[in-house]
């Protein structure tokens, strides 16, 4: 009887320690229009934008709350990309509703694919912070119904169409389909060559130039160099090792250059002639530029072909303006700091599947950033009621990262 007196009369406690402190509710961080964003949401938001904040904070050695960003405290600019990410979410909800668009039976497995790859992976960052699957998804249909409405503006028939004569455009102006021999401007321990190595190794391009200009097959040369760096690098490693022997590394390395130089400058009549009859695709093909009927395994996929964005900051200037620079069709050299490319350009729309598969990120690069602003226009004069209660008990100091070592 003493201890259900005790229970009862600790239960009456809690209940008044309630009633003075007005039992905090902490399981939303925002009400934005007549749309909740749960705590699970907010954490994942702020984990998402925490990340873009490591991404664009100048020392990486830093910790990144400690660190400007944009001119404003980390924490700041964090806190104020999670409120657009949280205004951003309501109002591709209630577009996506006004615009009469839903899912499709392929738009809900692929997001139930997406879904689970992410939590596979992202799982140990995100539930040990607070952020649920549950919250992830929502995100993450969110995003998806984002690049729905995208498509409903921009796409084939949407309301403000991007025509094909502008994507294809795009694709040619700022993209380049190209197969390239890659001569780096070292010798075979990894020491830069200087003016004379230089000089000589240009002779060696040039050399290879002369042969894709005689129809050889740049798949073939490309294997060729390949092959030729292995064998240099093979035999520096013997020099190295053999101690015993008297050979200098020096010496090691200008055999090798003399068998690249071989190899370049040397190709018979009947291998040219081979060369340039199984030469039939464009990216096979050194002079001509054009397509000849495909089969099937011509439609695979060619290790050799990359393309090139012009844009693309990992790329140095020098390399890409020289890309860019060069003919369709035309075997040219071209140079960087740290390297010669004997290199042909290819006819990009000649493949119509390559246009296919960068449509979209053709149609992204011509209007994401209208599109941006178009959905910040559609939240500028949004209501926002701020759990405080919330926001400070899901501080960024809070959120920790998993160790992976």
């Amino acid at each position: 009887m003493k201890l259900a007196k005790r229970i009862a009369a600790g239960l009456l406690c809690a209940a008044a320690a309630c009633s003075f402190t007005a039992c905090k509710d902490t399981t939303w961080a925002y009400k934005i229009q007549d749309t909740t964003i749960t705590a699970g949401m907010y954490i994942a938001y702020q984990i998402n934008a925490y990340m873009e904040a490591q991404n664009e904070a100048e020392d990486t050695t830093k910790d990144v709350l400690e660190q400007q960003i944009d001119g404003k405290d980390a924490t700041a600019w964090i806190n104020e990309k999670v409120l657009e990410y949280c205004k951003s979410y309501v109002a591709v909800e209630q577009k996506f509703k006004e615009l009469g668009l839903s899912f499709s039976d392929s738009d809900k497995n692929i997001l139930e694919t997406q879904l689970e790859n992410m939590w596979y992976y992202y799982q140990s960052l995100y539930e040990p912070n607070g952020a649920g699957k549950q919250s992830v998804k929502k995100i993450l249909e969110n995003s998806y119904k984002s690049n729905l409405i995208f498509k409903k503006y921009y796409d084939t028939d949407g309301i403000e169409a991007v025509s094909e004569e502008d994507l294809k455009k795009e694709f040619t102006d700022n993209y380049a389909l190209v197969k390239y021999i890659q001569m780096p401007m070292k010798d075979a321990e990894g020491n830069k060559l200087k003016t004379e190595g230089k000089e000589e190794l240009k002779k060696k391009a040039e050399a290879y130039v002369e042969r894709l200009n005689n129809k050889e097959n740049i798949d073939d040369l490309i294997a060729e160099y390949e092959k030729i760096l292995e064998e240099q690098e093979a035999a520096a490693n013997d020099t190295s090792s053999d101690t015993s022997s008297g050979t200098s590394s020096g010496s090691s390395s200008a055999d090798a250059s003399s068998n690249v130089s071989s190899a370049a400058d040397t190709s018979s009549a009947a291998d040219t002639s081979s060369a340039a009859d199984t030469s039939s695709t464009a990216s096979g093909s050194a002079s001509s530029g054009t397509s000849s009927g495909s089969t099937e395994e011509e439609e695979e996929i060619d290790p050799n072909e990359v393309i090139i964005y012009k844009e693309d900051e990992t790329l140095a200037q020098k390399f890409k303006d020289g890309i860019f620079g060069a003919q369709v069709g035309v075997p040219t050299i071209v140079e960087d700091d740290e390297n010669y490319y004997v290199t042909i350009r290819y006819d990009i729309l000649a493949d119509e599947s390559k246009y296919e598969d960068y449509h979209d990120t053709l149609l992204s690069n011509l209007k994401g950033d209208e599109y941006d602003e178009m959905v910040k226009s559609w939240y500028t004069d949004y209501s926002v009621d701020t759990n405080e209660d919330s926001v400070k008990r899901y501080k960024l100091t809070n959120i920790e990262f998993p160790s992976y070592s």
